[in-house]
């Protein structure tokens, strides 16, 4: 019972951090990075949410539906985390529609496999444990693999894009480098996880990492954030 409180308990809050960081978002110096992070924010307190229900769902069938929608929903933060990206560091990535394009037919290819999986079963395999709690064991197959490599190639690039604009500025960013840095730190269980079930349960816990983001750069690290932002507006880099 500990244990499912603490699930509960870290993904409610995690969404909860990201739904309450949606509005300090707005005082960033433009309003493309303003709407990449509210994206961000908005599709990774989703994601946290629906995790949450999947320790709650009162059915196997339910717990996968929630779990495969959850997975679409995980996705696209992705896409919200490139556009974040590409306004915050100067770019202009973001406004190209060959970019929009094949971002959302990517998208829409990857979250298709996805939410069929009851159909095709390609995706992965699951079942119901019930120790130490009741849970969904996820089993992954190749495409949840390819698509996971996906997922994190393309976070790396905006975190590329981060440190390259920490690299050119005279200011210190020790500490907002750091906070960047352990956005990433989840990745870890989240593999982890998925080879070693009975220590960890299979999910996704990329929503703690990007709320530990949230948070500390509105509120820790906030005046940092805001300046490198300003300070990236007369240094574009526009690159392609």
């Amino acid at each position: 019972m500990i244990t499912f409180l603490v699930y509960v308990v870290a993904f409610g809050t995690a969404a909860t951090a990201c739904f309450a960081a949606v509005y300090r978002a707005g005082w960033l110096a433009t309003d493309e990075a303003c709407v990449g992070l509210r994206a961000l924010l908005v599709t990774v307190g989703l994601w946290s949410v629906i995790q949450t229900l999947v320790f709650l769902a009162p059915s196997e069938p339910l717990m996968l539906s929630l779990y495969l929608v959850g997975q679409a929903v995980g996705f696209a933060s992705v896409g919200a985390w490139l556009y974040f990206c590409s306004a915050y560091t100067g770019r202009s990535l973001h406004r190209q529609s060959r970019y929009w394009w094949a971002g959302l037919s990517t998208y829409a290819v990857v979250s298709t496999v996805k939410l069929t999986q009851p159909i095709h079963g390609a995706f992965v395999d699951t079942r119901l444990a019930t120790e130490p709690l009741r849970y969904l064991v996820v089993e992954p197959g190749v495409l949840y693999w390819s698509f996971l490599a996906l997922a994190y190639g393309l976070a790396g690039v905006g975190f590329y894009w981060l440190y390259e604009l920490f690299a050119r500025t005279e200011r210190s960013t020790k500490g907002f480098a750091l906070l960047v840095a352990s956005t990433a730190l989840p990745a870890v269980p989240t593999v982890w996880s998925l080879f070693r079930p009975r220590q960890l349960i299979p999910m996704h816990y990329e929503p703690l990492g990007v709320a530990l983001f949230a948070f500390g750069a509105l509120y820790l690290v906030h005046p940092t954030f805001f300046e490198l932002h300003a300070h990236s507006r007369y240094d574009t880099v526009d690159t392609e």
